[in-house]
């Protein structure tokens, strides 16, 4: 079968870009799909570049690089993309992608699938929700497709998936808190830089904080860093953050945005056995239970979020059972095996 993935950059700092790489690298070894990954490029591109599969770099698929012109071009570029290859089905990542991917399907015949990782905000020109088919990352998006007049029947949830990390000791000497994501307002940042700066005088233990990732507000989180005075070793990108998280102890996801889907780097998180953190938003508690599973804030609330860090760092020996819980849960959702498995099915369904 033959498939055209579209999407954004591919970002060592994206959730998406993550989820794509993991399910193209299972979908690489099986003989029976021939894989197209057509995106703008990124700092990720070159790791992509080693699975077996046909990667295109083309500028103005980019939702960054939108214009009518750059929309068009993007149209003919893809129906005559799958006119070449005998395309039957468009999977897209982005609601631009989805655009681009749905209009040349009308030109070509094939079928349009799109993940839909958030609800983005209502705005813009272009529909935000647009192909034959939607894949839903978590429970609450698929709510609210059906709440939009999409059709129960043409929605499907898939649960993200990674590999499952090898075991590791982790050197508990000293306490090692790690914010990651990208440098966006919405990620929430400056509220866990915030936090810091409250208990910054009131830690007695061997700790060390931790701030990854890029992003527009980098400059901004140096500054904020310099203003508060605060002890907080900026790493910027991080290429391998599974790997990483494996020697850190408490993990902070502190995002403004209510309707996020499952963040990949929580999972990571907890597979490397990490406490998660975080705050309050929508689809979390598909997944996992508070002060069971993980410690929980007000969303905006770095008061709220300082309170958890301390408590996380005095007691973190006796959250043990909570990390083992997050790992069982972590394991039983997103397993890699499993997404793969059923977003076979769906192809194979609607192809």
């Amino acid at each position: 079968m033959n498939i055209l993935f579209i999407t954004d950059y591919l970002l060592y700092v994206s959730g998406v870009s993550k989820h794509l790489y993991y399910l193209l690298s299972e979908f690489s070894k099986d003989d029976n799909y021939n894989i197209i990954l057509v995106c703008p490029g990124g700092d990720f591109v070159d790791e992509f570049k080693k699975l077996r599969i046909t990667i295109i770099i083309k500028k103005e698929i980019s939702h960054h690089e939108r214009s009518f012109l750059n929309i068009a071009k993007s149209i003919w570029f893809i129906t005559r993309l799958v006119h070449k290859n005998k395309i039957r089905i468009i999977h897209s990542h982005t609601h631009y992608a989805a655009n681009i991917a749905w209009w040349s399907s009308k030109l070509t015949k094939s079928v349009t699938i799109q993940t839909i990782h958030g609800i983005i905000p209502e705005g813009g020109r272009l529909p935000h929700f647009l192909a034959d088919y939607f894949i839903s990352v978590n429970k609450n998006a698929m709510d609210y497709l059906i709440s939009i007049g999409k059709e129960k029947q043409r929605i499907f949830f898939v649960n993200l998936g990674i590999p499952f990390p090898q075991k590791h000791i982790k050197n508990n000497n000293e306490i090692k808190i790690v914010f990651a994501s990208r440098l966006v307002p919405e990620k929430g940042a400056d509220i866990y830089l915030n936090a810091l700066a409250i208990i910054k005088d009131k830690l007695n233990e061997n700790v060390s904080f931790i701030l990854a990732g890029e992003g527009e507000c980098e400059r901004e989180l140096k500054e904020q860093i310099d203003r508060l005075r605060i002890n907080v070793n900026f790493i910027g990108k991080v290429q391998n953050m599974n790997d990483y998280l494996k020697d850190t102890h408490i993990f902070v996801f502190s995002s403004r945005y209510q309707s996020e889907g499952f963040p990949m780097t929580i999972v990571e998180a907890a597979m490397n056995e990490n406490l998660i953190i975080t705050s309050d938003f929508l689809s979390l508690k598909e997944i996992f239970e508070e002060d069971k599973d993980c410690l929980v804030f007000y969303n905006n609330d770095p008061v709220h979020l300082s309170e958890k860090i301390t408590s996380g760092i005095k007691n973190y020996i006796n959250y043990s059972g909570m990390i083992l819980n997050s790992i069982e849960k972590a394991k039983k959702n997103f397993s890699v095996d499993k997404m793969v498995f059923e977003l076979k099915n769906i192809y194979r369904n609607v192809g």
